[in-house]
């Protein structure tokens, strides 16, 4: 209900400065993707823990497993419409072989960490992340549903997930850092300065989406979410503002579509 609620206020606000259906509908999705590392970093940081900050990580993921899976069919159906050759197998090997390669991962990891035992976590993880990714580019398949799909198997199959959280904390903060700056790189100011109302707008209308679809969905569901109900309906909108990984991805994959629709979307969303 709230990624509904965020995906129609930013495609409908959107479209008159945009002038394209195909623009707007697409900014749609990526509004709705949250930014998983942000999010978990600054949860962190601030030592959160209980109902609220779990329940702030459930919809976090699965956010960006409905962006991700609805951003491949907007893709497929938009260039059909547009007379490109879209197949939709396409879209269905892409969400399929996400899922398989992500379970195949996951177990891979657990497997890793068994038989190379306590103190190694680091070698198995990363292995594992860049071995995935390494299939997903060869085999056409984006790599992001596939690492959430991993993340899931090993917290919810491994007993050495804490361990490996506790791991990554090793190389983290480095990686953070490196993102940002490959992105920043990709920032046109000139198609920013063009598309300033959009963002502007893209920025009012997906933080008014969160915070009052969160807000709307909690109070009509209210059981949705184990331990919620006893807090008064928690601002858990504004825990799912941050933006950046998912929907710089989703962009740059727009951009192998179209370049130009990809550096669009690109500019507006590092804006």
């Amino acid at each position: 209900l709230e990624s509904a609620i965020t995906f129609s206020l930013v495609a409908a606000l959107t479209y008159p400065v945009l002038g394209s259906i195909g623009g707007s509908v697409l900014l749609g999705v990526m509004a709705v993707a949250v930014a998983p590392a942000t999010t978990v970093e600054v949860l962190r940081e601030y030592r959160a823990d209980g109902p609220v900050s779990d329940g702030l990580r459930l919809l976090c993921a699965l956010s960006n497993v409905w962006a991700i899976f609805f951003f491949e069919i907007a893709l497929l159906v938009l260039f059909a419409m547009s007379g490109f050759d879209a197949s939709p197998w396409d879209a269905a090997w892409d969400v399929v072989g996400s899922l398989l390669y992500g379970l195949v991962a996951g177990h891979v990891l657990i497997l890793m960490q068994e038989r190379i035992g306590r103190g190694n976590y680091s070698v198995a993880l990363l292995t594992t992340l860049l071995l995935t990714i390494g299939v997903c580019q060869a085999t056409g398949v984006p790599h992001m549903l596939a690492m959430l799909v991993t993340g899931a198997v090993v917290v919810n199959r491994s007993r050495f997930f804490e361990p490996v959280v506790e791991s990554m904390e090793h190389f983290a903060q480095p990686a953070y850092v490196a993102f940002f700056v490959l992105s920043g790189m990709h920032l046109d100011f000139q198609i920013l300065v063009d598309n300033w109302v959009a963002a502007s707008l893209y920025v009012l209308a997906r933080v008014i989406g969160k915070v009052i679809g969160a807000r709307v969905a909690l109070r009509t569901t209210q059981n949705a979410i184990p331990g919620l109900e006893s807090h008064g309906g928690p601002p858990i909108g504004l825990g799912l503002l941050c933006q950046a990984g998912a929907a710089i991805a989703l962009a740059t994959l727009a951009g192998e579509y179209d370049e130009d629709l990809g550096k669009q979307l690109l500019s507006i969303i590092l804006g």
